[in-house]
């Protein structure tokens, strides 16, 4: 599991992160944007969305897909503090493969 505040990888059953101390959730609550919403934004999803589905797709061992979800989501709004973070993890586990 990753850290939302650091980045950190963690094992599924820490309640804490090791690197920085911050709690970890316990279940993932994604965030789907409604299909109002999306319409609202001409069709496409919002930089949270994309970062929601990047997330997962950490989770899920894929960090290529997740890294396409990251720049997405940082081409739509730089400030997403969050897509930075992962987007970072998301390249040293990538590199770790090399």
């Amino acid at each position: 599991m990753y850290c939302s505040m650091c980045g950190a990888l963690n094992p599924n059953c820490s309640d804490f992160c090791g690197k920085c101390g911050s709690p970890l959730p316990k279940a993932s609550h994604k965030k789907y944007t409604s299909s109002t919403e999306k319409l609202r934004n001409g069709g496409q999803e919002g930089s949270e969305e994309l970062f929601n589905k990047g997330f997962d797709f950490l989770k899920l061992g894929e960090p290529e897909k997740a890294l396409k979800c990251f720049d997405e989501a940082l081409r739509i709004n730089l400030g997403n503090d969050k897509a930075w973070r992962f987007k970072r993890s998301a390249l040293e586990l990538l590199s770790m493969r090399e």
